[in-house]
């Protein structure tokens, strides 16, 4: 028995189907009738308006998706949506722990209520301050080799600079704005977690971009969103900007056009895009977006 096969025998429940579901649901209710209760796995849904089900490992075509790139949201009907966990056993890779951003982004875009990469100690152990890479002996059984974390306070004094953290806040913002096609054309990142690996080629002359604004806050609906085109860099000359004053429920998220006028010179432009609320100043901002003029 591989790896894989264990895997499967751990992602079952012990009682191995719904009446053992429903045992477990019943018995938190006679504890807490307060709460929602979900099931991480493959379990099947319950016909109860507080359960949910929350796949695992789940890849785009429905298939088992071990240490793959996926953005399921694993579907289900009238409930809360999203997956439980997702990446392992390639969070520790450079690779890997892009997708823990790029994969996110995709899955808030589709409506997931619920995403967990799993695990960020894998890939940035400092995330517990003052840990570094040498206080594992290994990971947990399953990996490859048995690899130490990618990160640790040994070979990353300051994560707030590192171009792969600044990408998790920028997928995880509450207010996150993106170009949604650029972003789906370079979530799968490269072997070297690279982002973008690659600038979207548009034309010289209009065009329009689809943006998605999210408003995953507790409160207001008004996003005051200024987007900017730079020449040549992220801080270079602006050629063309715009706004948009969107009205976004608190918890959901739209799309949204911009258009403008690529300058007729081949080369980048960068778009630099700030979100507002009000009373709030700025609490996004990113110039990772790119073009190739042609």
């Amino acid at each position: 028995m591989d790896i894989f096969d264990l895997i499967g025998v751990v992602n079952a429940n012990p009682g191995a189907g719904p009446e053992f579901d429903e045992l477990l649901y019943q018995t938190v209710m006679a504890l807490d009738t307060t709460r929602p209760i979900s099931t991480d796995g493959d379990s099947e849904d319950l016909p109860h308006d507080n359960y949910a089900v929350f796949c695992h490992y789940k890849g785009d075509q429905g298939q088992f998706a071990v240490g793959q790139y996926t953005e399921n949201v694993c579907n289900i009907p009238g409930k809360p949506n999203g997956q439980g966990e997702f990446i392992w056993n390639n969070d520790h890779t450079a690779q890997g722990m892009t997708w823990f951003a790029t994969a996110t982004l995709r899955m808030r875009e589709k409506g997931a209520e619920d995403t967990r990469p799993y695990t960020l100690l894998s890939n940035w152990s400092s995330v517990i301050p003052g840990v570094k890479r040498t206080d594992f002996s290994s990971l947990e059984t399953g990996y490859p080799h048995g690899p130490l974390p990618l990160y640790g306070e040994d070979n990353l004094p300051d994560p707030w600079s590192n171009p792969q953290i600044q990408l998790l806040q920028t997928a995880f913002n509450p207010v996150a704005a993106v170009d949604t096609a650029f972003w789906d054309q370079n979530k799968l990142s490269n072997g070297a977690g690279q982002w973008p690996v690659a600038p979207t080629v548009i034309a010289a002359g209009a065009n329009t971009r689809t943006l998605t604004l999210f408003n995953d806050t507790f409160t207001g609906t008004r996003l005051d969103v200024s987007w900017s085109l730079r020449q040549g860099a992220p801080d270079g000359a602006v050629v063309a900007s715009g706004s948009l004053t969107p009205d976004i429920a608190p918890g959901d998220h739209a799309q949204l056009p911009i258009s403008f006028t690529a300058p007729s010179t081949t080369g980048l432009l960068y778009l630099d895009i700030r979100v507002e609320k009000p009373n709030h100043g700025v609490l996004f901002q990113d110039a990772s977006t790119v073009y190739q003029v042609q």
